[in-house]
């Protein structure tokens, strides 16, 4: 699997392409009525440099440099699947809007089939 997640990351656009897709991403969130009070007087600075670790990692590229993702978000205890399906959805579209070289339907899904293994971590299950 490491083999098929360092092409995905270049696949993709490596680094470049993500911080692209995660500045669209975080800015969705905060809009998203669903889930940005969640988001309330969080550093975006810091969420950028966060989300972009994590999803250059899961790619296959560099390793993430954060906390574990339950020990990241144990202080949101409603934190529910509803809400991690909205924050999914909002990644993809995310994926979709944030470049001019568009992320193929095929990378997205995987790439969100990657993200989606840390639910469990984030819902405190």
């Amino acid at each position: 699997m490491k083999d098929h997640d360092e092409n995905l990351f270049e696949e993709i656009g490596g680094v470049v392409t993500i911080s692209l897709v995660v500045d669209k991403f975080c800015s969705m969130l905060l809009k998203d009525k669903r889930i940005n009070t969640y988001f309330k007087n969080v550093d975006v600075d810091r969420l950028k440099r966060m989300q972009t670790s994590f999803l250059c990692s899961v790619s296959g590229g560099p390793p993430y440099n954060g906390q574990s993702m339950r020990s990241a978000h144990k202080r949101l205890l409603d934190l529910k699947d509803k809400h991690f399906d909205a924050i999914l959805e909002n990644l993809d579209k995310a994926m979709e809007q944030a470049t001019s070289k568009q992320i193929s339907y095929e990378h997205r899904k995987k790439l969100l089939c990657l993200a989606e293994f840390a639910r469990s971590d984030v819902l405190g299950k």
